[in-house]
C-alpha cells in the first residue's frame, strides 16, 4: 500500500500537475511521506507524519532523513541506499523512525526515485506505515506459541513421570503373577490358575489404560492413532463383562446382555479404543445404578449401514438440564461429594473417540428414570476372524549348553519389589549369577570388579541416574565393552529415544512380559565379538504384537 502511494506522488511529481496541487495530496494522505533529496535531506512532509513523530514541519525539514532513524537502523549504508534513487527500482523496507520524545516507532517503508522536468533523478518519495500494532501482534502470537510450548511440555513431563509411577508397581503386580503361573515346582492348581489368569487379564487391561494417559493429549487433538479393524461386538462385550462383573455382583446390579442374540454383529472400530467405551459405560451404569438394578446391553442394525448399540441402566438417572454438560472434562454433575468415585473424564474421553472412529454418543435420560446411552459405529459387512491360538503358559527352561555355560548378570535397580521380582525370575537359569546394585556408583564399582557379561540398567535412580551411570561405563576401559539394557517405566517416546540415543544397547519398557525379558537377556548373553542390533523392546502389545524398534 505504501509503495503505491510513492509511485502515485513520483508520477504526479513527473506529470504537469501544478506543484501546489502536488502538496495537496502530501498534505491529505494518511500514510507518513517524506520527500528527500539525492543527499538524504528532507525537502518535505506531510502533517500525518508531524503527527506521529511529534515534530513541526519546520523541525524536519532540512534535517537528514538518518537523524530520525532508530539507532538499530542508522547505519543505513550507501550500497543499501543508491537503489532507492534508481530509475525503475521500488524497495520496501522495516525501518523503526524516533520520534520527538524518544519512542521508538516501527515503520515499513517504500521508495521511488523522482525526476525533475529534465527527467534527471533528484531524489526519493518515501511512503511509511506504522506497523506498530501488527508488530506487537505478532510478538503477542510468538509469546502464546511459546507459552503453549511450555505448557505442552509441561504436560508432556507430567504424563512421562505418571506413567513411571504407575508401571513400576504394575511391573511387580503382573510379574509375580506370571511367576506364580510358570512355576515347574509349585504347580498351580487349576482354580488358582483360572484367578491368576484373571489378575493378569484385569493387570493388563490397566496397563492398556495407563498407556492411554500417554496419549490423552493426542485424543484432545484428535491426533491419537487409531488401529481400525472388523470387530466381533460380542466378543469385546464378552471381554468388558468379565472385567466388570465383579463390580455388578458387589452392587448388585443384573448385566442383561441382548446383543447374544446376534453372535455375527460385527463393527468397524479399533478393538481398543471400543473395549475402553464400554468399559465407561458399563462401568457408569452400574456405579450410578440403584442396588438390585440392571443393565441391559441392546443393538440395532440401521438402513444407512451404522449399528447403534444402547447401554441401559435403572439408576438415579440425569436431569434434563444438565445433559448438555454430560460430556464437558471433569464435570461430574454436582455428584462428587457422594459415595461414587471419578474424576468425570471418562464420557469427555469416550466422546472424542467415538467421533474419531466415525461414530457419535448419545444420552437420553431424566430424574429418576435411568439413563440409555447410544453410540453408533460403521456397520462391517465381512469379517475374517482368525482362529485365537490357545493360551499356552510359558516355562523358563535351561539347554545343556545353557547349564554349562555360566554368565553374570548385574542388575542396577532401586526398587525392592522389581529387583526382587528379577531374582525370582533368575533362579530359574542355574547358569546365570545375578549381582544386584540399589544405586548408580555401587553398581559400576560391582561391574569394574566383576566385569559382568550383561548390565540391566534403571534409568530413575537416586543420586546418579541411569543414562550418567551407563556413559561413565562407556567411558572406562574396564566396563566400556559390557552391554547395557535399560529396564525402565519411562514409557514415553521421547525417554525411549533419548536412552538409546545416548547408548543403551536395549530398552525394556516395564511391565514386561516375563518371556520376553529372558529372550532378551539371552539375546545378550552372547560372545562379547556377537554382533547385536540395538534394539528396544516392551511389553506392551498393539494388536497381538509386541513393539520393537531397531
Amino acid at each position: 500500500m505504501a509503495n503505491s502511494f510513492a509511485k502515485m506522488l513520483t508520477d504526479l511529481r513527473q506529470s504537469t500537475v501544478s506543484r501546489n496541487y502536488f502538496d495537496n495530496i502530501i498534505q491529505t494522505m494518511t500514510n507518513c511521506l517524506f520527500v528527500v533529496s539525492g543527499d538524504f535531506t528532507i525537502l518535505n512532509v506531510n502533517p500525518a507524519a508531524c503527527t506521529l513523530l511529534g515534530y513541526q514541519s519546520k523541525e524536519l525539514i532540512g534535517r537528514p532523513l538518518n537523524s530520525i532513524i532508530a539507532s538499530d537502523d542508522d547505519h543505513l549504508n550507501e550500497e543499501e541506499i543508491s537503489p532507492w534513487f534508481k530509475e525503475g527500482i521500488r524497495i520496501s523496507k522495516k525501518i523503526s523512525l524516533r520520534s520527538c520524545g524518544g519512542e521508538m516507532i516501527p515503520m515499513l517503508f517504500s521508495a521511488s526515485s523522482m525526476k525533475n522536468q529534465e527527467g534527471e533523478i533528484i531524489g526519493a518519495v518515501f511512503a511509511g506505515q506504522d506497523i506498530t500494532e501488527l508488530q506487537t501482534a505478532e510478538e503477542r502470537l510468538i509469546q502464546s506459541k511459546e507459552e503453549a510450548e511450555k505448557a505442552n511440555n509441561a504436560k508432556s513431563e507430567f504424563l512421562s513421570t505418571m506413567s513411571h509411577e504407575l508401571r513400576t508397581p504394575m511391573n511387580a503386580i503382573l510379574g509375580f503373577t506370571q511367576l506364580l503361573q510358570i512355576n515347574p515346582k509349585e504347580p498351580l492348581t487349576e482354580s488358582q490358575n483360572s484367578k491368576t489368569s484373571e489378575i493378569m487379564k484385569a493387570g493388563n487391561h490397566l496397563l492398556e489404560l495407563i498407556n492411554e494417559i500417554l496419549d490423552l493429549a493426542q485424543i484432545e487433538s484428535k491426533h491419537v492413532k487409531l488401529f481400525p479393524e472388523q470387530v466381533l461386538v460380542e466378543k469385546i462385550i464378552a471381554e468388558t463383562s468379565a472385567l466388570i462383573e465383579p463390580m455388578a455382583i458387589q452392587k448388585g446390579v443384573k448385566i442383561i446382555n441382548r446383543i447374544d442374540d446376534c453372535p455375527n454383529l460385527v463393527v468397524r472400530a479399533d478393538p481398543t479404543r471400543l473395549k475402553q467405551v464400554f468399559i465407561n459405560l458399563m462401568s457408569n451404569a452400574i456405579k450410578f445404578n440403584q442396588e438390585g438394578g440392571s443393565v441391559t446391553l441392546e443393538y440395532d442394525v440401521l438402513q444407512n449401514d451404522m449399528v447403534r448399540i444402547n447401554v441401559t441402566d435403572t439408576g438415579r438417572g440425569i436431569q434434563k438440564e444438565k445433559l448438555n454438560s454430560l460430556f464437558r472434562p471433569f464435570n461430574r454433575l454436582g455428584i462428587k461429594n457422594t459415595e461414587v468415585e471419578g474424576t468425570g473424564i471418562g464420557l469427555s474421553i469416550v466422546k472424542q473417540l467415538m467421533e474419531l472412529m466415525g461414530g457419535s454418543i448419545s444420552v437420553e435420560s431424566g430424574s429418576g428414570k435411568g439413563s440409555k446411552f447410544s453410540i453408533l459405529l460403521p456397520a462391517a459387512t465381512e469379517l475374517s476372524l482368525e482362529k485365537e491360538a490357545s493360551v499356552v503358559t510359558p516355562v523358563l527352561k535351561t539347554t545343556a549348553q545353557q547349564e554349562k555355560q555360566r554368565y553374570t548378570l548385574l542388575y542396577i535397580e532401586d526398587n525392592p519389589a522389581n529387583l526382587k521380582l528379577v531374582e525370582q525370575i533368575i533362579l530359574s537359569r542355574p547358569d546365570i549369577k545375578l549381582l544386584s546394585a540399589p544405586q548408580a556408583q555401587m553398581g559400576i564399582d560391582l561391574a569394574r570388579s566383576y566385569a559382568p557379561d550383561l548390565i540391566l540398567m534403571d534409568i530413575n535412580l537416586p543420586g546418579m541416574d541411569g543414562i550418567t551411570a551407563m556413559k561413565k561405563l562407556k567411558n572406562d576401559k574396564e566396563t566400556q565393552e559390557i552391554p547395557v539394557i535399560a529396564v525402565s517405566a519411562n514409557a514415553m517416546k521421547t525417554d525411549i529415544a533419548n536412552a538409546m540415543t545416548a547408548g543403551f544397547q536395549s530398552y525394556i519398557v516395564k511391565p514386561f512380559d516375563l518371556k520376553n525379558f529372558m529372550q532378551v537377556i539371552d539375546q545378550y548373553l552372547k560372545p562379547k565379538n556377537a554382533n547385536i542390533t540395538n534394539t528396544t523392546h516392551s511389553s506392551e502389545t498393539t494388536h497381538g504384537h509386541h513393539a520393537t524398534n531397531s
